[in-house]
């Protein structure tokens, strides 16, 4: 792929590699989502704290937005307190409900902020 470039003088020593550019213009195949930035990080930090939903109320889909935020949070909040108690306030779950909580959290603000 390397073409050598003779340089002003004819010495042996004086060739000089330089790269052949095949394809510079890479085109992305399928229709990918839009996604608004804000409403996933405003989504994703409001999640945290529970209020899921705000990515969808952002990005203008109040109906879904509302659903999460007033069934969705109190639901998992309820899944989190459950799997604490069972376990008789072990640490260990805290090591399975955070990373869910995060992960739950994640996608929620990630399909909130896509426009399709």
């Amino acid at each position: 792929m390397y073409e050598k470039q003779k340089r002003d003088h004819d010495d042996e020593s004086s060739y000089q590699y330089q790269p052949t550019i095949i394809n510079q213009n890479i085109q992305q195949q399928g229709n990918l989502p839009k996604r608004n930035n804000l409403a996933l990080w405003m989504g994703f930090i409001f999640g945290l704290f529970g209020m899921l939903g705000v990515a969808h109320i952002i990005n203008g889909k109040l109906g879904s937005g509302l659903a999460l935020l007033v069934i969705g949070s109190p639901v998992f909040a309820v899944i989190a307190v459950a799997v604490h108690s069972l376990a008789l306030g072990l640490i260990l779950p805290l090591f399975l409900t955070i990373p869910l909580h995060i992960l739950i959290v994640w996608n929620s603000a990630k399909a909130g902020a896509s426009s399709t």
